[in-house]
């Protein structure tokens, strides 16, 4: 109830061109996905509890929340990081999964998610999906603050422009729920709004830049990196006023830059890594200890040569199997390894199923140039994935089909594109920009369409952006009263 009376409040104050029912009936809509969301993760994947990162977020941040009412100190040197020391921790936190695991930094956004998810459980009663409608709002303020920016300079009437931000498919479901893709909507539209709305007093922008910049960092940094990179554009695009010449001239600059500029930790050598971890999560199996330094791992088809017990985490090998053996500090440095020891029990680290999902990506391997290479084809996954495919799940079939439906909005806004001002195309192109640049990072390390149709949300977010910006509504209307008559 407070979240639809505050709703109410920001259509009587901020949106006063529309009836002031319109934002609370939107957002009793984006519950509507947000429950769908709950039911879809809890009895289609649960088993009738809330699971995967869902799931796990809530569950670690309840066991986090229980540590408050144990030590209060304890509890804020935890919920601060001041402490990792592990015997500290497992005092409280063994059964957790992300936030043991997690590395022990500040900016880490699935110890950020959970610490958000935390703090909720003070009012929540516990009751998860009193989470999702929380999160929930905050994405849904997000989307408020583009609509207000996009009403005056865009020429869609003021609610099919709402309806287009609050409702896209994809973009509702992904940001009712209470992973991390619902704050990072709120941080991408405080910095855009920010950034490209000049109306704004001094004061305003500085305050949106502040919070967006501090919510972009904290749940995923490298989203803030490409708005960054995206916002160096603008301002290079003053320079000469063919905008594809200027495209072209700044992405050279950038690539020759990043390959002769010699980072601590250069681009290749992260997106190369994280390349590595999702492959791992894609092809699923076996971990289990093969002494204190290295893993054995053992691919999903052939698990069934051990003996797993659950309950006390332990497999026993019951046949010969090929695996592979690796460090546990290099989860992507393996080598193939004949296991042969028949009877022996194993501490099991992980056991994922193989993921149903797969997207055949080019390995990257450290080399820049192929990283390089990759972008048209990172571009078109992040674009298009999920491709139909016999065995896919109907969920995925319904993303494919909103992909095309993408498609087909880029394609009218093409058509019926309105004349732009050297400014306005200057803005256009940065935005084009931002969401190929997180479409790059997205296509690049993710190997599951799954997981691509999540990730990919703040591009597609942008997309919409585009298109109300540059539709001439009143061209369309015509040709369709053309079409008609």
């Amino acid at each position: 109830m407070v979240t639809l009376y505050l709703s109410y409040r920001i259509n009587k104050k901020f949106i006063p061109e529309l009836p002031s029912y319109t934002t609370p009936i939107l957002f009793i809509i984006k519950l509507c996905f947000a429950y769908t969301f709950y039911h879809i993760y809890t009895y289609h994947y649960g088993n009738g509890y809330l699971s995967l990162d869902a799931g796990v977020y809530f569950e670690d941040s309840k066991a986090l929340y229980n540590v408050f009412f144990e030590s209060k100190k304890d509890f804020f040197t935890i919920f601060f990081g001041l402490n990792e020391n592990p015997d500290f921790l497992n005092q409280y936190l063994e059964d957790t999964t992300h936030w043991i695991l997690s590395e022990p930094k500040f900016i880490n956004d699935t110890r950020n998610i959970i610490r958000l998810n935390t703090l909720i459980h003070f009012m929540s009663n516990q009751v998860a999906f009193v989470h999702f409608i929380c999160i929930s709002f905050l994405s849904f303020i997000g989307l408020i603050e583009i609509f207000q920016w996009l009403k005056n300079k865009s020429s869609l009437p003021p609610i099919v422009l709402l309806l287009i931000l609050t409702l896209a498919p994809s973009l509702a479901f992904w940001s009712s729920n209470n992973l991390k893709e619902p704050m990072l909507i709120l941080g991408v539209a405080l910095l855009i709004r920010a950034f490209f709305d000049t109306d704004l007093s001094l004061k305003k922008r500085i305050f949106r830049i502040i919070l967006g910049l501090l919510i972009s960092l904290l749940f995923k940094p490298y989203v803030l990196i490409s708005f960054l990179v995206a916002t160096l554009f603008f301002i290079f695009s003053e320079i000469y006023k063919n905008q594809w010449i200027n495209l072209l001239v700044f992405s050279a600059i950038g690539i020759l830059f990043l390959y002769f500029t010699n980072l601590s930790t250069p681009i290749t050598n992260v997106i190369s890594d994280k390349q590595y971890d999702f492959m791992n999560v894609r092809e699923g199996g076996l971990y289990v200890e093969a002494d204190e330094k290295h893993f054995y791992h053992i691919p999903y088809k052939d698990i069934d040569k051990f003996e797993i017990n659950e309950e006390e985490e332990i497999a026993t090998q019951l046949q010969k199997v090929d695996g592979y053996i690796l460090l546990k500090t290099s989860n992507y440095k393996r080598t193939p390894v004949s296991i042969d020891n028949i009877g022996e029990s194993f501490p099991i680290y992980l056991l994922m199923e193989e993921a149903k999902s797969k997207v055949d990506i080019t390995y990257i391997h450290y080399d820049y140039w192929q990283l390089v290479k990759n972008i048209p084809e990172a571009i078109f996954n992040s674009f298009l994935q999920p491709i139909p495919r016999k065995d896919q799940s109907k969920l995925l079939i319904l993303s494919f089909i909103e992909n095309l439906g993408y498609l087909l909005m880029m394609g009218i806004m093409i058509i019926f594109r309105k004349k732009c001002t050297h400014q306005e195309n200057r803005r256009l192109f940065t935005l084009l920009l931002f969401a190929g640049l997180i479409a790059a990072i997205v296509g690049w390390t993710t190997p599951i369409s799954g997981a691509i149709v999540r990730y990919i949300i703040p591009a597609k977010l942008v997309l919409l952006i585009i298109f109300a910006l540059q539709i001439d509504f009143d061209k369309l209307r015509n040709k369709l009263n053309t079409i008609k008559s």
